[in-house]
């Protein structure tokens, strides 16, 4: 990512990425988190989801890392945004699910004949969890579904070419 983007958006660009693939969220309740709803003494965010739900989910220490440098760099490259969001525009405006698409889509444009977009992001989630054992209703409960037979079409496409994938978007981090 940072051979690719401009100095003011680095670090947003790498949470972003790593935010999809490590919580498994959607596009559309990444491009609503605020900073206020970011709490680093838990590694928690609120998020919110299909059907104007709030979910809390938790990150870990790498993202944590990660969404303070994206934070000190919003702050200090975009000082007079109008908005509390945490990933802007260059225009300092919250970005749109179709920014985050195009996004991706431009980080992941010379992957073999692969065209990634963030729900494959959120699917590599998934699989990743489900190839270290996690079970399926802790997978349901990270990807906020109340309906196990969801999760159960994104566990069931393990095999080689999907880890294969995984490992290649892995490497963009």
């Amino acid at each position: 990512i940072k051979r690719n983007s401009a100095k003011s958006k680095r670090s947003r660009d790498l949470c972003l990425v790593s935010l999809a693939l490590s919580t498994g969220l959607r596009v559309s309740a990444i491009t609503q988190i605020n900073i206020d709803d970011i709490y680093f003494i838990n590694y928690s965010i609120n998020v919110v989801e299909k059907g104007n739900k709030v979910r809390r989910i938790n990150f870990g220490g790498n993202l944590a890392s990660l969404l303070k440098e994206c934070i000190e760099d919003r702050d200090r490259y975009f000082p007079d945004a109008e908005t509390n969001a945490l990933f802007l525009s260059q225009w300092k405006r919250r970005m749109t699910t179709q920014a985050v698409r195009d996004l991706v889509s431009k980080y992941t444009e010379n992957i073999h004949g692969k065209h990634i977009t963030p729900h494959k992001l959120r699917a590599s989630a998934a699989t990743n969890l489900a190839a270290s054992g996690v079970s399926i209703q802790a997978i349901a409960k990270v990807l906020g579904h109340e309906n196990i037979q969801t999760t159960r079409r994104y566990v069931e496409v393990l095999d080689a070419e999907t880890n294969k994938a995984t490992n290649v978007l892995d490497d963009l981090i």
